[in-house]
Protein backbone atom coordinates (compact mmCIF):
# COMPACT_ATOMS: atom_id res chain seq x y z
CA UNK A 1 0.00 0.00 0.00
CA UNK A 2 1.34 3.21 -1.08
CA UNK A 3 2.39 6.07 1.46
CA UNK A 4 -0.35 8.66 2.57
CA UNK A 5 1.98 10.94 1.66
CA UNK A 6 4.08 11.68 -1.61
CA UNK A 7 5.77 14.39 -1.67
CA UNK A 8 9.11 13.83 0.68
CA UNK A 9 9.01 16.39 3.74
CA UNK A 10 12.12 18.42 3.93
CA UNK A 11 13.99 18.51 6.40
CA UNK A 12 14.13 20.24 9.80
CA UNK A 13 17.22 21.96 11.96
CA UNK A 14 17.25 22.30 15.36
CA UNK A 15 18.86 25.46 17.23
CA UNK A 16 22.46 23.42 17.82
CA UNK A 17 22.18 22.28 14.03
CA UNK A 18 21.21 18.70 14.55
CA UNK A 19 19.32 17.80 10.91
CA UNK A 20 16.15 16.01 11.38
CA UNK A 21 14.65 14.13 8.38
CA UNK A 22 11.24 12.20 8.17
CA UNK A 23 11.51 9.03 6.09
CA UNK A 24 8.22 7.48 5.20
CA UNK A 25 7.44 3.78 5.76
CA UNK A 26 4.62 1.76 5.34
CA UNK A 27 1.09 3.15 4.67
CA UNK A 28 1.34 6.38 7.07
CA UNK A 29 4.56 5.90 9.41
CA UNK A 30 6.63 8.96 10.05
CA UNK A 31 10.37 7.56 11.22
CA UNK A 32 12.77 10.40 12.37
CA UNK A 33 16.35 10.07 11.63
CA UNK A 34 18.62 12.98 13.60
CA UNK A 35 21.75 13.39 11.82
CA UNK A 36 24.97 15.52 12.36
CA UNK A 37 28.72 14.79 11.51
CA UNK A 38 28.22 11.97 9.66
CA UNK A 39 26.37 9.85 12.40
CA UNK A 40 22.38 9.24 12.63
CA UNK A 41 19.83 8.42 15.41
CA UNK A 42 16.63 7.03 14.60
CA UNK A 43 13.36 7.28 16.35
CA UNK A 44 10.99 4.16 16.09
CA UNK A 45 10.11 2.33 12.58
CA UNK A 46 8.17 -0.13 11.03
CA UNK A 47 11.71 -1.62 9.36
CA UNK A 48 15.11 -0.73 8.31
CA UNK A 49 14.33 -1.08 4.52
CA UNK A 50 13.42 2.83 4.41
CA UNK A 51 16.95 3.77 6.79
CA UNK A 52 19.41 2.08 5.23
CA UNK A 53 18.79 3.82 1.61
CA UNK A 54 18.76 7.21 3.97
CA UNK A 55 22.31 6.62 5.64
CA UNK A 56 23.79 5.14 2.30
CA UNK A 57 22.83 8.18 0.62
CA UNK A 58 23.72 10.85 3.12
CA UNK A 59 27.12 8.74 4.02
CA UNK A 60 25.95 8.53 8.06
CA UNK A 61 26.10 6.04 10.39
CA UNK A 62 23.48 4.47 12.65
CA UNK A 63 25.14 5.11 16.08
CA UNK A 64 21.64 4.86 17.74
CA UNK A 65 17.98 4.09 18.36
CA UNK A 66 15.11 5.49 19.99
CA UNK A 67 11.88 3.30 20.64
CA UNK A 68 9.20 5.16 22.10
CA UNK A 69 6.96 1.69 22.97
CA UNK A 70 6.64 -1.52 21.93
CA UNK A 71 4.31 -2.22 18.88
CA UNK A 72 5.32 -3.62 16.29
CA UNK A 73 5.19 -0.94 13.53
CA UNK A 74 7.81 0.58 16.13
CA UNK A 75 10.40 -1.78 16.73
CA UNK A 76 10.29 -3.40 13.56
CA UNK A 77 13.68 -2.04 12.66
CA UNK A 78 14.98 -3.05 15.41
CA UNK A 79 14.05 -6.53 14.50
CA UNK A 80 15.29 -6.22 11.16
CA UNK A 81 18.62 -4.39 12.23
CA UNK A 82 18.97 -7.94 14.32
CA UNK A 83 18.76 -10.16 11.37
CA UNK A 84 21.18 -8.46 9.38
CA UNK A 85 23.81 -8.06 12.03
CA UNK A 86 23.63 -4.63 12.10
CA UNK A 87 23.52 -3.57 15.44
CA UNK A 88 26.92 -4.41 16.75
CA UNK A 89 27.64 -0.79 17.30
CA UNK A 90 24.08 0.67 17.56
CA UNK A 91 22.91 1.87 20.81
CA UNK A 92 19.28 1.15 21.78
CA UNK A 93 17.39 2.74 23.94
CA UNK A 94 14.49 1.62 25.23
CA UNK A 95 11.56 1.56 28.16
CA UNK A 96 11.42 -1.17 30.23
CA UNK A 97 8.17 -2.21 29.17
CA UNK A 98 9.42 -2.99 25.31
CA UNK A 99 11.94 -5.84 26.76
CA UNK A 100 9.90 -8.42 25.58
CA UNK A 101 9.09 -6.87 22.20
CA UNK A 102 12.83 -6.54 20.81
CA UNK A 103 15.22 -9.32 19.45
CA UNK A 104 17.86 -8.90 22.33
CA UNK A 105 18.35 -6.85 24.92
CA UNK A 106 18.48 -3.36 24.44
CA UNK A 107 22.20 -1.23 25.13
CA UNK A 108 20.21 1.08 27.56
CA UNK A 109 16.88 0.57 29.32
CA UNK A 110 15.35 4.11 30.24
CA UNK A 111 12.52 5.44 32.45
CA UNK A 112 11.18 9.09 33.97
CA UNK A 113 13.90 11.37 34.35
CA UNK A 114 16.80 9.92 32.85
CA UNK A 115 18.90 11.73 30.49
CA UNK A 116 20.08 9.91 27.14
CA UNK A 117 23.31 11.65 24.99
CA UNK A 118 22.56 11.75 21.09
CA UNK A 119 24.69 13.42 18.72
CA UNK A 120 26.15 15.52 21.80
CA UNK A 121 22.71 17.12 22.85
CA UNK A 122 20.86 15.40 26.55
CA UNK A 123 17.71 14.05 25.45
CA UNK A 124 15.26 13.86 28.23
CA UNK A 125 13.32 10.73 28.91
CA UNK A 126 9.32 10.99 29.88
CA UNK A 127 6.86 8.34 30.08
CA UNK A 128 4.02 9.20 28.26
CA UNK A 129 2.02 6.02 29.03
CA UNK A 130 -1.96 4.92 28.26
CA UNK A 131 -1.25 3.76 24.38
CA UNK A 132 1.10 1.81 25.83
CA UNK A 133 2.31 0.96 29.22
CA UNK A 134 5.12 2.70 30.00
CA UNK A 135 5.56 4.13 26.30
CA UNK A 136 8.36 7.12 26.57
CA UNK A 137 8.87 10.60 24.75
CA UNK A 138 11.94 12.10 24.59
CA UNK A 139 12.61 15.87 24.22
CA UNK A 140 15.06 16.91 22.35
CA UNK A 141 16.18 20.51 22.25
CA UNK A 142 12.81 22.07 21.08
CA UNK A 143 11.24 18.85 19.68
CA UNK A 144 9.74 16.21 21.39
CA UNK A 145 9.33 12.61 19.63
CA UNK A 146 5.90 11.17 21.28
CA UNK A 147 5.32 8.00 19.16
CA UNK A 148 1.62 7.18 19.81
CA UNK A 149 0.67 9.16 22.45
CA UNK A 150 0.34 12.69 20.95
CA UNK A 151 -0.86 13.20 17.46
CA UNK A 152 -1.47 15.95 15.43
CA UNK A 153 -4.45 17.04 15.63
CA UNK A 154 -4.99 13.90 18.34
CA UNK A 155 -4.41 10.65 20.11
CA UNK A 156 -3.23 7.18 20.13
CA UNK A 157 -5.61 5.13 21.26
CA UNK A 158 -5.89 4.33 24.72
CA UNK A 159 -5.06 0.54 24.41
CA UNK A 160 -2.92 0.61 28.00
CA UNK A 161 -5.37 3.11 29.93
CA UNK A 162 -7.41 5.50 29.50
CA UNK A 163 -6.81 7.60 32.30
CA UNK A 164 -3.05 7.43 32.22
CA UNK A 165 -3.18 8.73 28.40
CA UNK A 166 -5.20 11.81 29.90
CA UNK A 167 -2.96 12.83 31.99
CA UNK A 168 0.05 11.89 29.28
CA UNK A 169 -1.51 14.01 27.19
CA UNK A 170 -1.80 16.88 29.64
CA UNK A 171 1.45 16.58 30.61
CA UNK A 172 2.67 16.98 26.88
CA UNK A 173 1.00 19.94 26.69
CA UNK A 174 2.78 21.79 29.62
CA UNK A 175 5.88 22.01 26.97
CA UNK A 176 6.73 24.99 25.94
CA UNK A 177 4.24 26.02 23.08
CA UNK A 178 7.05 26.39 20.23
CA UNK A 179 8.07 22.74 20.75
CA UNK A 180 7.22 20.75 17.52
CA UNK A 181 4.98 17.73 17.95
CA UNK A 182 6.96 14.93 16.44
CA UNK A 183 4.66 12.08 16.05
CA UNK A 184 4.57 8.40 14.54
CA UNK A 185 1.97 8.79 12.11
CA UNK A 186 0.52 11.09 9.31
CA UNK A 187 -3.53 10.93 10.93
CA UNK A 188 -3.75 14.81 10.47
CA UNK A 189 -6.93 15.07 8.37
CA UNK A 190 -9.00 12.17 9.83
CA UNK A 191 -7.82 14.09 13.47
CA UNK A 192 -8.60 17.44 11.97
CA UNK A 193 -12.52 16.31 10.74
CA UNK A 194 -12.78 14.57 13.95
CA UNK A 195 -11.62 17.87 15.78
CA UNK A 196 -14.01 20.09 13.62
CA UNK A 197 -17.15 17.39 14.73
CA UNK A 198 -16.23 17.91 18.19
CA UNK A 199 -15.81 21.42 17.93
CA UNK A 200 -18.01 22.53 15.64
CA UNK A 201 -17.73 26.50 14.42
CA UNK A 202 -14.67 26.61 15.96
CA UNK A 203 -12.25 29.48 14.38
CA UNK A 204 -8.99 27.96 15.23
CA UNK A 205 -9.94 24.28 14.41
CA UNK A 206 -12.01 25.60 11.12
CA UNK A 207 -8.95 27.51 9.95
CA UNK A 208 -6.11 24.30 10.77
CA UNK A 209 -8.61 21.84 9.18
CA UNK A 210 -8.65 23.92 6.10
CA UNK A 211 -4.96 24.32 5.67
CA UNK A 212 -4.65 20.30 6.44
CA UNK A 213 -7.09 19.72 3.44
CA UNK A 214 -5.00 21.47 1.59
CA UNK A 215 -1.63 20.07 2.06
CA UNK A 216 -3.27 16.38 2.23
CA UNK A 217 -4.28 16.90 -1.34
CA UNK A 218 -0.98 18.21 -2.53
CA UNK A 219 0.44 15.00 -0.84
CA UNK A 220 2.18 17.13 1.60
CA UNK A 221 2.95 15.86 5.27
CA UNK A 222 1.22 17.99 8.18
CA UNK A 223 3.79 16.68 10.91
CA UNK A 224 5.38 18.30 12.80
CA UNK A 225 2.55 20.64 14.40
CA UNK A 226 3.60 22.69 17.45
CA UNK A 227 2.79 22.50 21.01
CA UNK A 228 0.70 25.69 21.26
CA UNK A 229 -1.17 24.49 17.89
CA UNK A 230 -1.97 21.38 19.29
CA UNK A 231 -3.56 23.45 22.55
CA UNK A 232 -5.68 25.46 20.22
CA UNK A 233 -7.16 22.81 18.24
CA UNK A 234 -6.47 19.30 19.46
CA UNK A 235 -9.93 18.55 20.98
CA UNK A 236 -7.83 15.85 23.40
CA UNK A 237 -6.14 18.77 25.15
CA UNK A 238 -9.88 20.87 25.37
CA UNK A 239 -11.11 18.90 27.71
CA UNK A 240 -12.06 21.18 30.02
CA UNK A 241 -13.73 23.26 28.16
CA UNK A 242 -17.67 22.54 26.87
CA UNK A 243 -18.18 19.87 24.33
CA UNK A 244 -21.39 19.52 22.78
CA UNK A 245 -23.12 16.66 23.89
CA UNK A 246 -20.30 15.40 26.63
CA UNK A 247 -21.28 16.17 30.51
CA UNK A 248 -18.79 15.52 33.21
CA UNK A 249 -15.09 16.82 34.56
CA UNK A 250 -11.99 16.45 31.80
CA UNK A 251 -10.81 13.32 32.54
CA UNK A 252 -14.70 11.93 31.78
CA UNK A 253 -14.72 13.92 28.47
CA UNK A 254 -11.62 13.03 26.85
CA UNK A 255 -13.26 9.31 27.63
CA UNK A 256 -16.34 9.83 25.67
CA UNK A 257 -14.16 11.73 23.16
CA UNK A 258 -11.85 9.15 22.56
CA UNK A 259 -14.73 6.81 22.34
CA UNK A 260 -16.58 8.44 19.70
CA UNK A 261 -13.12 9.07 17.89
CA UNK A 262 -13.29 5.21 18.11
CA UNK A 263 -16.28 4.61 16.27
CA UNK A 264 -15.95 7.35 14.02
CA UNK A 265 -18.83 9.57 15.03
CA UNK A 266 -17.62 12.13 12.23
CA UNK A 267 -17.53 9.57 9.57
CA UNK A 268 -20.46 7.30 10.26
CA UNK A 269 -18.47 4.07 10.01
CA UNK A 270 -16.04 2.18 12.00
CA UNK A 271 -12.97 3.80 12.70
CA UNK A 272 -9.32 2.12 11.46
CA UNK A 273 -7.04 1.42 14.52
CA UNK A 274 -5.42 4.49 15.65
Amino acid sequence: MPHVVTEPPAPLFTPSGVRVDILLAASDNLVWVLSRGGEAWVVDGPSAAELSPWLEAHGCALRGILVTHGHGDHVGIVHDLHRAGALADVAVVAPQSVLTELPAPPTRVVGEGDVVSVLGVDVAVWETPGHYAGHASYRFEDLVFCGDTMFAGGCGRPFHDAGALFHSLGRLATLPGATRVCCAHEYTLDNLRFAAWALPGDPAVGRRLAWVEAERAAGRCCVPSTVEEERSTNPFLRTDEPIPGVTGGPEAVFRALRAAKDRSAHRGEPSPRR
